[in-house]
């Protein structure tokens, strides 16, 4: 077989993501890493994820830069699973937010 040129509609990037806290039904359910972000999309690398395809997640990734702490919030869908972790597309805008590290609380 020869050469197989992946096919994707947005190109993938490596986000500096500290990490990325998953809610489902509005509880906190897994903090994991995230890999190969899209416009469309991101994977969230995990060995063990605690929902299946077609469930309706909440994302918030948490970027860390010195002193402060940005979150970002995106609606997403679980798409596909795999021993690594889970593809999500996303389904809504996000919203930004910055905070002083010494005011962030654990959610």
């Amino acid at each position: 077989m020869g050469n197989v040129e992946e096919r994707r509609s947005h190109e993938r990037k490596n986000l500096p993501v500290n990490s990325v806290l998953v809610y489902y039904r509005g509880m906190r359910v897994h903090r994991c890493a995230a890999s190969d972000v899209s416009l469309r999309g991101v994977f969230l690398r995990s060995p063990s994820f605690p929902v299946n395809i077609g469930a309706k997640l909440s994302l918030v990734f948490v970027f860390q830069q010195g002193n402060v702490i940005q979150t970002y919030r995106k609606n997403a869908i679980i798409v596909r699973m795999s021993r690594e972790g889970v593809g999500v597309s996303f389904l809504s805008s996000g919203n930004r937010t910055n905070r002083n590290k010494d005011s962030m609380r654990e959610t």
